[in-house]
């Protein structure tokens, strides 16, 4: 991390955490309820999260002492929209799913 940015906070041990996202519970996963199985690991959750904030640290870098960096803030909160739209997006076809499934009881 750069001097300029705090350190991303450290996620408790809680069951809804970061770190529970990637437990295995299944050996096979499906991201969608149309997707094909996959039988391939889930990445480790800390390199996940290294993984996150090095995006965002090489986005502020790059645009750090250009005239792009005011947009820097904009872009950030665009890529946190994208990663959090992707994610309710398969809730909301996994809860869709369910819902017609329990339609036809």
């Amino acid at each position: 991390m750069t001097a300029d940015r705090p350190e991303r906070a450290a996620a408790g041990p809680e069951e809804h955490g970061f770190a529970a996202q990637f437990a295995t519970l299944t050996d096979v996963f499906r991201l969608g309820p149309l997707d094909e199985a996959s039988t391939l690991p889930m990445p480790e959750p800390d390199a996940a999260a290294r993984a996150i904030d090095l995006i965002f640290e090489t986005l502020f870098d790059l645009l750090r002492g250009t005239r792009m960096e005011p947009a820097a803030p904009q872009l950030t909160t665009g890529l946190v929209l994208a990663l959090v739209t992707t994610a309710e997006r398969s809730r909301r076809d996994w809860q869709d799913a369910a819902d017609r499934l329990r339609d036809l009881q």
